[in-house]
């Protein structure tokens, strides 16, 4: 789909060229209109705006709109039934992962204490669980 068939779907009417951005912002600066914008967390944006507003790269983040992240921040803070449902899944993989690396964990620590190091070597590097240099240095241990 082009960019104006994804703006129609979300309620907006009316889309342009990025390269008539400059241009657009110019005449909106001209008759006085404020433009607002988040305070740029990359370096690339923090230069885009200076391009575009005429701000120095290192008062970009002076500039920025209060109204703007006051109004993002509210928008945030208010989630939909599929956002709090997306969020628990998150969750609960990143639990799931954890509680994975714990086993992997204690696997690891009851094959080095019980001398099955020798074994299980090649897994215990894959898994970057055992320094190498423990595993090397242990001859005693087949």
């Amino acid at each position: 789909p082009s960019i104006k068939d994804m703006a129609a779907e979300v309620g907006v009417g009316k889309t342009a060229p990025f390269a008539n951005l400059a241009d657009c912002l110019k005449q909106a600066i001209a008759a006085g209109r404020r433009i607002h914008f988040l305070p740029p967390y990359r370096f690339r944006n923090q230069i885009l705006i200076e391009d575009l507003l005429g701000i120095h790269h290192s008062l970009v983040k002076e500039y920025a709109s209060l109204e703007l992240i006051k109004a993002v921040v509210s928008l945030r803070s208010v989630k939909e039934a599929c956002e709090i449902e997306e969020i628990t899944k998150a969750c609960n993989i990143g639990y799931e992962m954890h509680t994975a690396a714990m086993r992997l964990q204690a696997w690891c620590e009851r094959a080095i204490y019980c001398g099955c190091i020798g074994r299980y070597r090649s897994v215990l590097w894959k898994c970057c669980i055992v320094p190498r240099y423990f595993i090397a240095e242990r001859s005693d241990i087949t």
